[in-house]
């Protein structure tokens, strides 16, 4: 009969590297699981922001009863599918500072959205061109939406689309209405944004706040100091004046930071603070559906994909005089870009 084998004795050392393992699992797993908790929690709050923002920035639906005050006739409406037409959007930034009482729109841009091929035409023109419109006293781009508001508050974003889209002879489908407070909070939720800073900015002025001290050269600003720099126009302490124009180059550099800035690692962390950030000082008339349709279909749009245009004119006091060589090339680029859409 065979020999049967012995077993040789477990020696103390390997006995607790057995149990050394079994801890270094259970700690993994430990910690795999708060990270996991920590995910779970983590994604519900951002849920929670979400929700709360676009209740708070979105406007009713068409099909479920819209009413005169956000897209006009209700029973003439037909609003595009943002993920599958052409969209334009009239973004205007508010200075509702309380010490000025204002709603002049110191920040007035076109956007032309394309899904297919995704691309985007941005359109700014200085605050202070002169308009015509039909049916309204001709006067300064910026002073519209609040000539809008005081005669019907609730018609305001509907007289607005008229107005700019007679200007740019294409039809506007939605407005955005973002506050400078808005601005300076979203830009520090992202946590700043890096720009080539054109020229040295001092300006002060008690009477409302306002205190731009900015150095030439590229540098991150934070959410004040953007501000700073998109708005700087006036000097009183020895630095040069700046132009409507530059501010627009200005807004446009901004535009494309904060491009760069929503498809970087880093505002995966942060994405909670820029939707508190947002959610209070930025009105749409675009319903719920169409901005999350906007975010899918445009989140990764590329700088290259985006074309910058600039209204060019000639200044003479109290007005810009739009060039009209410039403002048709805007017209047709706009036209352009919805044709191969049509």
């Amino acid at each position: 009969m065979a020999e049967l084998q012995r077993t040789a004795p477990v020696s103390r050392r390997s006995r607790h590297r057995g149990k050394s393992r079994g801890k270094k699992k259970v700690i993994i797993l430990s910690i795999l699981l708060i990270i996991l908790g920590a995910i779970f929690i983590y994604a519900a709050n951002i849920a929670g922001k979400y929700n709360n923002l676009m209740d708070q920035i979105s406007a009713q639906d068409p099909e479920d009863g819209v009413t005169d005050d956000v897209y006009g006739d209700s029973s003439s409406v037909k609003l595009p599918k943002v993920d599958s037409e052409v969209t334009t959007i009239l973004l205007l930034g508010t200075d509702n500072r309380p010490r000025l009482g204002s709603l002049n729109t110191d920040v007035i841009m076109l956007v032309s959205l394309r899904p297919d091929p995704r691309s985007a035409v941005i359109v700014s023109m200085p605050r202070d061109t002169y308009m015509d419109p039909t049916g309204w006293k001709a006067g300064k781009a910026n002073g519209f939406y609040a000539k809008a508001r005081s005669v019907n508050k609730d018609k305001a974003y509907t007289y607005v689309r008229e107005i700019f889209g007679e200007f740019f002879d294409v039809p506007i489908d939605y407005v955005v209405e973002i506050d400078f407070k808005a601005f300076e909070d979203i830009i520090d939720a992202f946590g700043g944004i890096t720009v080539d800073v054109d020229m040295d900015m001092r300006y002060v002025d008690p009477t409302d706040g306002t205190n731009i001290n900015l150095k030439k050269g590229r540098q991150l600003l934070d959410g004040k100091q953007a501000l700073d720099f998109v708005r700087y126009r006036k000097s009183n302490d020895g630095t040069k004046e700046s132009s409507d124009f530059e501010r627009n180059m200005r807004q446009q550099q901004v535009i494309s930071a904060l491009v760069a800035k929503i498809k970087s690692i880093e505002t995966v962390f942060r994405i909670g603070e820029v939707l508190d950030a947002a959610g209070a000082n930025i009105k749409t008339s675009i319903p719920r559906k169409e901005i999350e349709s906007l975010i899918r279909t445009y989140v990764g749009i590329k700088n290259e994909d985006i074309e910058f245009l600039r209204l060019e004119g000639t200044w003479r006091s109290p007005y810009v005089w739009p060039n009209k060589d410039s403002l048709n090339e805007i017209k047709q680029k706009l036209k352009d870009h919805r044709v191969p859409l049509q």
